[in-house]
C-alpha cells in the first residue's frame, strides 16, 4: 500500500484497499477463478504487533498470493531497477513461488 500501487494513502487507506480488492476481483474473473474471499479491510490486512497480516481461508490465501505475485511482477516491470536494493533471498523466493511452496 505504501508504494501507492493502488492509489495515494497519505490521508486514508480505505480507497486504496477498495481499489486493491476491485483489482483482485477483476483479476480472478479474467482468470476464471472463483473464490469466497470477502472484501477486505485494514483490520483484515494488518494487526498490531504483527504488521502485515493475511486473514483468509486456505484456498483464498493461495489465490491472493498468486494475485500478489502478479502485482509484484507488474510493479517490478515499472520500477527503475537501478534504484532497488538487491536482496539475496529474491532467487529463493522466486523459485518457491514458481513451485507453489508458499
Amino acid at each position: 500500500m505504501d508504494m501507492h500501487v493502488f492509489g495515494d494513502v497519505t490521508d486514508d487507506y480505505k480507497p486504496a484497499i477498495n481499489t486493491s480488492f476491485d483489482d483482485f476481483s477483476s483479476w480472478c474473473k479474467a482468470h476464471g477463478i472463483s473464490t469466497s474471499q470477502k472484501r477486505w479491510s485494514i483490520r483484515s490486512l494488518t494487526r498490531d504487533g504483527y504488521g502485515s497480516y493475511l486473514n483468509c481461508k486456505g484456498f483464498n490465501a493461495r489465490v491472493m498470493t498468486e494475485w500478489l505475485l502478479h502485482k509484484v511482477t507488474q510493479v517490478n516491470c515499472e520500477v527503475d531497477r537501478s534504484q532497488l536494493v538487491e536482496d539475496e533471498r529474491a532467487p529463493i523466493c522466486e523459485s518457491a513461488l514458481i513451485l507453489n511452496l508458499f
